[in-house]
């Protein structure tokens, strides 16, 4: 709640049944009003009330688990590398929720210490058209590092780029605000194209020459239905940038190999 005690009205708040006040405009919370309303009941108490606002939340929270064991499943039922990896996030979070960590005093913000997914960001008087629209963060299998895959422009041209935990640390000393709001970009991927991304690292990983045509038939041999060499072309671009693969430029022709393979980033 804004203030405890009205600044317009001494007898108290007039909430008329919402959340704002009618004289002051402070605010209350949606479980601050449901409270206000059991307790102020004949025979009712806060204890009481509270009560029953937990029962009620746990009942939601029980259901909000239970669709999400359902989605794991479908997800798992339709089989394969990527839908099984789906599967397991969702069982995961279905599972926090059972052990309780959504709760109100687990949901504040607090100030991002990386790059965040859906922000374009810029540097601030630096003489420079630099921008960087993240569409997604991923992190390392093993030691969890994470590393934000996107869009940067500079000098008018927009390209596909990967920034790590140490480019951001770089990025803060320049000077980097947040611009979402204010740039206009093509739409960043759902999550089903980063799935597709990690899918066809794993599948790069296993070794050989990728090049554009490579992946068109990876795609179609996995299920990646209506996908094109600009597709492919992105997909490469992005994965070059986050390290995971490298692009080797001989006569006549560009191919990526695995990174313990060799090569160069562009």
């Amino acid at each position: 709640m804004s203030a405890t005690v009205c600044s317009v009205n001494p007898p108290g708040h007039d909430w008329q049944n919402g959340l704002t006040c009618r004289w002051c405009h402070a605010t209350r919370t949606v479980t601050e009003a449901i409270l206000s309303q059991l307790s102020s009941r004949r025979g009712g108490n806060p204890a009481d009330a509270r009560e029953l606002l937990d029962a009620y939340r746990a009942g939601v929270l029980a259901e909000v688990s239970t669709w999400l064991v359902k989605k794991a499943r479908e997800f798992r039922a339709m089989g394969g590398e990527t839908r099984a990896a789906q599967a397991d996030a969702v069982a995961a979070m279905a599972s926090k929720v059972d052990r309780g960590a959504v709760r109100a005093n687990n949901l504040r913000m607090l100030p991002a210490d990386f790059f965040e997914s859906g922000h374009t960001y810029t540097h601030v008087d630096d003489g420079t058209d630099w921008k960087f629209r993240v569409d997604t963060v991923t992190t390392h299998p093993e030691d969890g590092e994470r590393t934000a895959l996107g869009w940067r422009h500079f000098w008018g041209q927009w390209e596909a780029c990967a920034y790590g935990e140490d480019d951001y640390e770089i990025h803060l000393l320049v000077g980097t605000a947040d611009v979402t709001e204010e740039t206009s970009s093509p739409a960043a991927p759902d999550n089903d194209a980063v799935a597709r991304c990690a899918h066809l690292a794993r599948a790069i990983q296993q070794g050989g020459r990728w090049k554009s045509g490579t992946v068109v038939r990876w795609y179609e041999a996995n299920g990646y239905v209506g996908l094109d060499v600009h597709t492919a072309r992105h997909d490469l671009a992005v994965l070059r940038e986050s390290g995971a693969i490298v692009q080797h430029d001989e006569k006549g022709v560009r191919y990526f190999t695995a990174a313990r393979d060799g090569g160069s980033r562009g």
